[in-house]
């Protein structure tokens, strides 16, 4: 999810919500705020650096709900 998307997310909301729609790497500490890196317009490396986001945020997530 890019920060477009994450917009048209909150958008839709309900109010009443328990919680809010937020970027994967927020879950990685100093990673916030940033979104998964984009391979489209890239060679191969940029899906290596998609791979590494992904896998460092599901690490993240884990131990998120291990809590």
């Amino acid at each position: 999810m890019d920060h477009t998307n994450l917009a048209d997310a909150r958008a839709i909301v309900p109010e009443d919500a328990v919680c809010q729609p937020q970027l994967l790497l927020d879950l990685v500490p100093g990673r916030e705020g940033a979104a998964v890196a984009d391979p489209y317009y890239g060679g191969e490396e940029h899906f290596e650096d998609t791979w590494a986001d992904v896998s460092r945020a599901a690490a993240a997530l884990v131990q998120a709900l291990r809590r």
